[in-house]
């Protein structure tokens, strides 16, 4: 049986030793054949003593571990940027087709795949010449018609001319009429006179009736010539549009 008494091995005595020390004579006797003149009861205890005191805190004057060296940092506010990456597929609002209107030979690209654009920057450019030569015909087309217009105009203000002349005609030959169809009914004149007078007379009012045909006639030519004119200007305005339309531009 062992006892802990002291772990100060100061005061720790040989003659306290043996007053803990117990053992059976059998084991002293094994004992004493392996170790003949000492105890291994009192052997063992030293050995355990021992061992315990020296697992014991280090002595006093034992000099420190190093410390670990350390940075400070003085803590500040910030502003922390935060971003997150995402993949996907962009698609746009709006979206269009370019097309020409018109047909042709494409003469100039004035922009490149994946430029940025805005509404009305040009794209494309057609050929213009046909376009051009179709524009140059309508225009000459319409001032034909405005000079057909203006013959038209001018011949119906000459037949209004005659026709002014053929109605005095005709009331000078109505007012001869009458006065010799009162002379030959008072016997003053032959009646050869009087058939003179009327057969002129029924020439001014058949004159002043083709006249009016006439007049009515231009008239209608006028009105014809306006419509042609219009149309041609319609025509114009067409080919100036596809010319225009020679040239692509972006519509957003």
């Amino acid at each position: 049986m062992l006892h802990w008494v002291n772990c100060n091995p100061k005061t720790l005595t040989t003659s306290k030793i043996a007053l803990l020390t117990t053992a059976k004579a059998s084991s002293m006797t094994k004992v004493g054949a392996m170790l003949p003149g000492k105890s291994l009861s009192t052997v063992l205890l030293l050995a355990f003593l021992v061992g315990a005191c020296s697992r014991g805190g280090a002595p006093p004057g034992a000099a420190k571990p190093p410390g670990v060296p350390v940075k400070l940092q003085r803590v500040e506010t910030s502003t922390i940027e935060d971003s997150e990456d995402y993949f996907g597929k962009l698609e746009a609002d709006r979206r269009v087709v370019l097309q020409p209107v018109v047909e042709g030979r494409v003469s100039q690209i004035f922009v490149s795949s994946g430029s940025r654009v805005a509404a009305g920057t040009p794209i494309v450019q057609i050929d213009p010449d046909k376009s051009q030569a179709e524009v140059s015909g309508a225009i000459a087309n319409v001032n034909a018609s405005r000079a057909a217009l203006d013959n038209a105009q001018a011949q119906i203000s000459s037949l209004e001319a005659e026709r002014a002349s053929a109605v005095a005609d005709l009331e000078l030959q109505n007012q001869q009429f009458t006065r010799i169809s009162t002379l030959v009914s008072q016997g003053a004149l032959a009646q050869q006179q009087l058939d003179q007078v009327t057969r002129d007379r029924e020439k001014a009012r058949a004159d002043l009736n083709a006249i009016e045909k006439r007049i009515q006639a231009a008239r209608a030519s006028v009105d014809q010539a306006n419509s042609t004119l219009k149309q041609a200007q319609a025509n114009v305005t067409l080919r100036s549009e596809e010319l225009k339309d020679t040239r692509v531009v972006a519509p957003i």
